[in-house]
């Protein structure tokens, strides 16, 4: 059943997969990979067999009913899996999303989404320069794919479970196209990561159970590097220190530097207590006169008065 070529089967099959308590340990990848080269615009990935998600919707369901209830938390992931498979401007986001979050690593990107050629059955994009989808990497493009991923998971709080290939350009960059979706991180992830690595504790939970997988995908791939090497620096810190930086403390920062005096408000003191209250009380201002002298409830009535003056005398 598996031989068949289905987006959906696929991704029920890639979910089921990731939970190793059920299928073992080393049954954590599912190998449904093509090499391809992409050049300037590209049609990448479509909708396909559209026809038959709710047979492998129905699939799944039966099979955690029948066999498996512990993937009954999975099947959540999977449906999330079926919106973007089904809509590729879904998909789309998700590209833009971890293009957008790479770009600190590169300093720049490999591709675009083609927007104007896109639509909800056909991802098209553009490359500035040759891609080539592979699994089969260089030690040196190895290294970069493993401090590029715990770039992304350790600085930018974005992880991805599972991926069919890397894009690799002609230099040796490597690019994510085909993958499951994007996770967000918290600190008791990377606090996990850290723990699993060193063979200390045991995935107790979906999205853990996803991250080992995923370190376990990234070890296949890049069976030259020694993963705790290259993430010597995140791994010897407290996971609270990596917390995304935004722009606008950039900013800050730089306005100073260029002479810009930035100065604080002086905190606020209320001597009685009553003070603060009449702030917080959001309907403070319908006790005003001058709101009241405004509502219809003032006028209102004069106007009443003012039409029965008018009519009958």
């Amino acid at each position: 059943m598996l031989s068949e070529n289905n987006l959906y089967l696929n991704a029920a099959a890639d979910e089921i997969l990731s939970r190793s308590d059920i299928v073992g340990e080393n049954n954590f990848y599912f190998n449904r990979f093509s090499p391809v080269v992409f050049k300037k615009e590209t049609l990448v990935k479509e909708v396909n067999n559209a026809d038959n998600k709710y047979f492998y919707l129905n699939l799944f369901k039966e099979i955690i009913q029948k066999d498996y209830p512990k993937l009954k938390d999975v099947f959540r992931f999977f449906l999330h899996r079926l919106d973007i498979l089904q809509d590729m401007r879904f998909y789309a986001s998700e590209l833009e999303e971890i293009n957008k979050a790479s770009l600190g690593f590169y300093g720049r990107n490999f591709f675009d989404v083609d927007w104007i050629r896109s639509s909800r059955q056909k991802l098209n994009l553009f490359f500035e320069e040759e891609c080539n989808l592979t699994n089969k990497l260089s030690k040196k493009t190895q290294d970069e794919f493993v401090r590029l991923w715990g770039y992304l998971f350790f600085e930018k709080n974005w992880f991805i479970s599972s991926w069919q290939g890397v894009g690799v350009t002609p230099k040796g960059h490597v690019t994510l196209l085909d993958f499951d979706f994007l996770y967000p991180v918290n600190d008791d992830f990377k606090s996990f990561i850290k723990l699993w690595l060193k063979k200390q504790i045991e995935p107790k939970n979906d999205f853990e159970f996803k991250l080992a997988r995923a370190i376990k995908v990234l070890m296949m791939y890049c069976p030259e590097i020694k993963i705790t090497e290259a993430w010597n620096e995140y791994l010897s810190q407290p996971a609270s220190l990596y917390k995304p930086t935004y722009p606008s403390s950039n900013l800050l920062n730089q306005l100073k530097q260029h002479g810009v005096i930035m100065t604080t408000h002086s905190e606020i003191n209320f001597d009685k207590a009553e003070d603060l209250t009449y702030l917080l009380d959001s309907r403070r201002h319908k006790n005003d006169p001058r709101f009241r002298k405004s509502s219809v409830w003032y006028w209102g009535p004069l106007f009443i008065v003012i039409y029965v003056l008018f009519r009958y005398f």
